[in-house]
């Protein structure tokens, strides 16, 4: 074997001898350490994916105690009971008449199919009767209501002899099983007339969208209506009486608003029997307390381009509502502060910083 050929032979011998070593290396340190490599990847994936479900959870479980104290407590009864009170507080504020308010129980059923689940839909099916404007804002303070709930079948209809709507709808809140103690944001029905946000709305009463359509009158020639018919004994019959009203409060027009020796007073006429009464300021009107007459001439509610010359202000609960001279106490409509008279907006001030400051 000459030189080279020995030559050759020991550079193969290396270059197996390398293989193999690699092979070896491979096997015992190179393999295992990749198969770590790609198991600590994973496992970190999986840490990753577990802290996001974790942290999910905790949102979950931090609005689910939220909508948790935002339910009333109690059993089935007392719930839907409260639900009654509340809506009846809310009607109220709106500036209806519970009159023609009727509701009955409804129960929803569980939340979860399960026999061993007892958390459940609880509320009250609902009638309510009103003017449009009333009945809107019956609906803005029930969307600001903190309580948890929800309002389903809701339908509103027009009656064309009264001008009134009628207002249907299921109202549903939870009743939760080992419910956390607390809940002050559920306890008092919130929302406030005076905003800029329920003000949005004035153009639903404003254009009267349930009004039917009237074609115009012919203009035709006047004529004489026919003479009555006599009646046995030769005298016309008495007309008959009109029938009483659906609100009491429709019954109820100011028809004067005066200044007696210094002093304001009230004159409303009841529709139905004529009779006249006085109210001075402090005295109870309709719903609400008289607390002041406002003689300034201002642009009339609903239709701007008329001046009316004066209107009585009462307060109704943590709100001042007008009702127009000649207008029923049934269309009261709720006073902005800024257009309050100057003394009372000073007063609504006041007592606006007397309860933020308790609070």
């Amino acid at each position: 074997m000459t030189q080279r050929e020995r030559t050759l032979a020991a550079v193969a011998g290396v270059f197996v001898l390398g293989l193999a070593g690699f092979a070896t290396v491979k096997k015992m340190y190179l393999d295992p350490l990749a198969a770590v490599t790609g198991q600590a990847k994973g496992l970190r994936n999986e840490i990753a994916k577990l802290e996001r479900e974790k942290a999910s959870l905790a949102r979950r479980a931090r609005a689910l105690g939220d909508y948790a104290r935002r339910t009333l407590p109690g059993t089935a009864p007392e719930v839907e009971e409260q639900v009654r009170s509340r809506l009846v507080r809310l009607m109220e504020q709106a500036g209806l008449s519970t009159d023609h308010f009727s509701s009955s129980p409804v129960d929803g059923g569980r939340l979860q199919r399960r026999a061993d689940h007892a958390d459940r839909f609880v509320g009250r099916s609902i009638t309510i009767r009103g003017n449009l404007d009333h009945v809107t804002n019956f609906l803005y303070l029930l969307e600001s209501d903190p309580l948890l709930h929800r309002v389903d079948y809701l339908t509103l209809s027009p009656d064309p002899r009264t001008g009134k709507v009628d207002l249907k709808f299921q109202y549903l809140t939870l009743l939760l099983e080992g419910r956390p103690e607390g809940g002050e944001a559920a306890t008092q029905p919130g929302g406030d007339l005076d905003t800029d946000a329920r003000r949005r709305y004035d153009t639903i009463a404003q254009r009267d969208v349930f009004r039917p359509y009237r074609p115009r009158p012919r203009e035709t020639a006047r004529s004489d209506p026919p003479p009555p018919a006599p009646s046995g004994d030769g005298a016309s019959p008495p007309p008959p009486p009109p029938p009483p009203p659906s609100d009491p409060e429709d019954a109820l027009r100011v028809v004067g608003l005066t200044m007696m020796v210094g002093e304001p007073e009230v004159s409303v006429r009841h529709v139905h029997t004529g009779e006249t009464r006085a109210y001075k300021v402090g005295q109870t009107l309709g719903k609400g307390e008289v607390v002041m007459i406002d003689y300034r001439p201002r642009p009339l509610y609903g239709n701007p381009k008329e001046l009316s010359p004066s209107r009585v202000i009462l307060r109704i609960g943590g709100n001042y509502w007008a009702v127009e001279i000649g207008e029923t106490v049934a269309n009261k409509y709720v006073m902005r502060s800024a257009d309050l008279p100057p003394e009372l907006r000073e007063k609504a001030t006041a007592a606006d910083g007397k309860s933020g400051g308790a609070g």
